[in-house]
């Protein structure tokens, strides 16, 4: 891929040009647009995406952990490379290019109920994931400041929360013409979301990281070192790169299999004949809605600068979503399961955002994209080493086993979040002499 830059602040992508933005729009209101757009997109596509991996193509439970680990293992490969592009050339460019990359990768998974199909779809959106991810928080906390990106990731996960909703009702609408209809719709309207962004982005307060000599592949390499070198002196940082390896961990094996188990050990009610794709819907509905109101809640309440409140959150968010979890996997009764699985979500939903405001406004905005991407990659580690033993898990020892599995690897999480109290509290006392 050749990078240019031509005049105005447009880029050359090979032969195509990625003019300036158009649109005259606050940074916070391309940010919420953008989350909108995604996360109406996403819903459409992963309220059903597990049960056409599972009725369509056929998946058995390694199989549906396997998609995981190829789109993790891209992510691993691709993370920290492509938050250095974000932090020595644009980050407004990375984010394009990852959204349109994002949108393609999904709609040749819908377009093709096969193993090959889902696996290349998966890689082409694991790049694109690796372009947004750190990238977007980036240049969002360089436009806006640091001092307020915390109550805006809030209002954001709000808006994420909304839009799905409207996703999650498009999806179930949708999938009376097949399960491949949402999810070519969602792509559509993910790939609209990076035409969006060409035409409303705005990148005024980037300031590239510094250059050695001529050579931009010595500063891409020097951007990297600066960015590794930044959480190795830092064990706040170090602590956050082992919470995202646990979170990996975790998160790839329960993601993939809960639907699963679902469809395979707990009858669904008989209640108004409703099919399994529409008690999909609307437990993802349940899971909106309540986020949105807790959501709403912790931002009120809860104090983002006071870093022992924000741990002691994200250590009871972390006792409540193993409760759930393994709730979820040994429960034989549907609404039992299903108000577990609520719980375990919503817990997941709230911690999301506060570890990344937390872990935003603790970095070098020189390096934030790099070190982002960092953890981003620790994270994949987590998934890729053991979201396929919990797959291997679940075809052969059952899904109530793997899930347990899951629930427990989330534990050690209670005291890296207590350390990261004490390791932030030590980080300012060092800042301040």
């Amino acid at each position: 891929m050749c990078l240019a830059r031509g005049r105005n602040s447009t880029w050359r992508i090979g032969g195509f040009l990625i003019y300036p933005p158009t649109l005259r729009l606050k940074p916070q209101t391309v940010y919420y647009l953008w989350t909108g757009f995604l996360a109406f997109g996403f819903a459409t596509i992963f309220t059903l995406l597990p049960v056409y991996y599972i009725n369509e193509a056929g998946l058995t439970p390694f199989q549906l952990v396997l998609v995981g680990t190829v789109l993790e293992s891209t992510v691993f490969i691709c993370e920290v490379p492509t938050g250095v592009v974000a932090d020595v050339y644009s980050r407004r460019l990375s984010v394009i290019i990852g959204t349109l990359l994002l949108g393609t990768g999904l709609a040749i998974e819908g377009a093709l109920p096969a193993l090959a199909a889902i696996f290349i779809g998966e890689v082409i959106r694991g790049i694109g994931h690796t372009l947004t991810s750190g990238a977007m928080e980036a240049w969002l906390a360089g436009e806006i400041g640091e001092e307020t990106v915390g109550s805006v990731y809030l209002r954001g996960s709000q808006v994420e929360q909304g839009a799905s909703l409207l996703g999650i009702a498009a999806s179930a609408v949708l999938a009376r013409w097949g399960l491949q209809a949402p999810i070519l719709t969602g792509a559509l309207i993910i790939f609209a979301a990076g035409i969006f962004l060409i035409i409303a982005m705005r990148e005024t307060s980037f300031v590239p990281a510094a250059r050695t000599g001529r050579n931009s592949w010595q500063a891409t390499l020097d951007t990297a070192r600066d960015g590794l070198r930044t959480i190795r002196r830092s064990p706040f940082l170090v602590t956050f790169v082992l919470i995202a390896l646990f979170v990996g961990m975790s998160g790839e094996g329960y993601d993939r299999l809960w639907e699963a188990h679902l469809l395979e050990n707990i009858p669904f009610p008989v209640l108004l004949n409703l099919q399994s794709t529409t008690w999909f819907g609307i437990i993802a509905g349940l899971s909106s809605l309540l986020s949105i109101a807790v959501t709403e809640t912790v931002q009120r309440r809860l104090d983002q600068s006071h870093e022992r409140s924000v741990a002691l959150v994200l250590v009871f968010c972390t006792l409540a979503q193993v409760a759930g979890v393994l709730g979820f996997a040994w429960s034989g009764q549907f609404f039992l399961a299903v108000v577990c699985h609520l719980v375990g979500s919503l817990c997941k939903g709230i911690a999301a955002p506060l570890r990344n405001s937390w872990l935003v406004r603790s970095v070098d905005p020189q390096v934030r994209a790099t070190v982002l991407s960092t953890v981003s990659q620790a994270d994949a580690i987590g998934q890729t080493a053991v979201g396929p033993v919990i797959g291997w898990i679940g075809s052969v020892r059952g899904l109530r086993v793997a899930l347990s599995v899951a629930g427990i690897a989330l534990s050690p999480l209670v005291p890296l979040f207590m350390r990261a109290g004490y390791a932030a509290k030590q980080d300012l006392v060092s800042t301040a002499e």
